[in-house]
């Protein structure tokens, strides 16, 4: 068994070898390309619309520790696909700890009628970064734009340390998905997409919207079809409906517009709120005076093609007279 510790300036620790070094330097930063964002042309492949070749635009990455610097544009090349079905082909870069050296490769995938991406080699001895897929398609060497995907990956920015105002004017770059930290107010920030989001307590009423992800969602009950009783002399009303589910609620207020109104109201409601049973009872106003049923509500469903129901009764002792109201709220189920 041995231990080892790394580096120092004497002792056993003070040289490393290449596999040591990887060791340490892997582990300050995530494998990738150097980048703020997918909209950089750092390393990015693209096509030249000549045969055979890909432009990967110059660029810095890490991978594995080792620091890759492409100084100038670079011409990748791929195989010509001469067979009758397309292929997929990855550009990636590649770790070669024998070589000592990082590189551009063009890894070629297999012609099939849905063809399948190389995978990208993740093993201690070659350790790839994905750059692009590139599809190449039957009886062709020449490859066009729309034919060439993105497929970078970068490395983390790790969470930036903002000053207040550059938390609060975005003055400091924060990239898509990256976190900031402002330590004077004691707040953390998102990147999401362009805008910048405040992360925290989402009963704050800064952060009502993100906390509601901008879904606006507004209730109005529909109206009782009719507007108001139907047909019915010495009565006006003022009703809604609204349904949840198979739950229906009819609610309102009736009230006499004359001395003894006719005692059977009418609403008309859509078929939709048709109920299981019929003859609902609900309390007058004033349950001291219950004694006879005075008013009679009934629901026409779907303009008079299904049956007449009963909704509910108004009990009442006292002789109707004009002006007099009654407030009802009736709710059922339907089949």
């Amino acid at each position: 068994m041995t231990e080892r510790s790394y580096p120092f300036d004497a002792g056993d620790g003070a040289a490393i070898n290449e596999a040591q070094w990887s060791y340490l330097a892997g582990g300050w930063q995530d494998d990738g390309v150097e980048s703020p964002g997918p909209w950089n042309t750092a390393l990015r492949v693209s096509a030249t619309g000549q045969p055979n070749t890909l432009r990967v635009t110059a660029g810095h990455a890490k991978l594995a520790g080792i620091h890759y610097h492409l100084d100038a544009d670079l011409t990748a090349l791929y195989d010509s696909n001469a067979t009758s079905l397309p292929r997929v082909d990855r550009v990636v870069l590649r770790l070669d700890r024998e070589a000592n050296r990082i590189t551009v490769v063009v890894k070629k995938g297999a012609p099939a009628a849905s063809p399948v991406l190389p995978p990208v080699d993740r093993s201690w001895n070659s350790p790839e970064i994905p750059l692009a897929s590139v599809t190449v398609k039957a009886n062709t060497n020449i490859v066009v734009p729309a034919d060439v995907v993105d497929c970078r990956e970068f490395t983390s920015n790790g969470v930036q340390v903002l000053s207040t105002a550059a938390a609060s004017t975005g003055s400091r770059q924060l990239v898509e998905g990256q976190m900031g930290y402002d330590p004077t107010a004691g707040k953390f920030y998102a990147q999401e997409k362009t805008q910048r989001i405040q992360i925290g307590d989402a009963t704050k009423a800064e952060l009502a919207n993100y906390a509601t992800k901008n879904h606006t969602h507004s209730y109005m009950p529909n109206t009782v079809t009719s507007g108001s009783v139907s047909a019915m002399s010495g009565w006006s009303s003022a009703a809604r409906w609204t349904k949840i589910g198979n739950i229906v609620q009819v609610a309102g207020r009736l009230s006499a517009t004359q001395d003894n109104p006719s005692t059977s109201n009418v609403f008309t409601l859509p078929l939709e709120t048709i109920p299981v049973l019929s003859g609902v009872e609900f309390p007058a106003v004033d349950p001291s005076y219950v004694e006879t049923a005075i008013v009679t509500i009934y629901a026409d469903y779907n303009g008079g093609s299904s049956p007449q129901r009963t909704l509910g009764q108004i009990y009442h002792k006292k002789q109707l007279t004009s002006g007099m109201g009654f407030l009802f709220n009736i709710t059922y189920i339907t089949p």
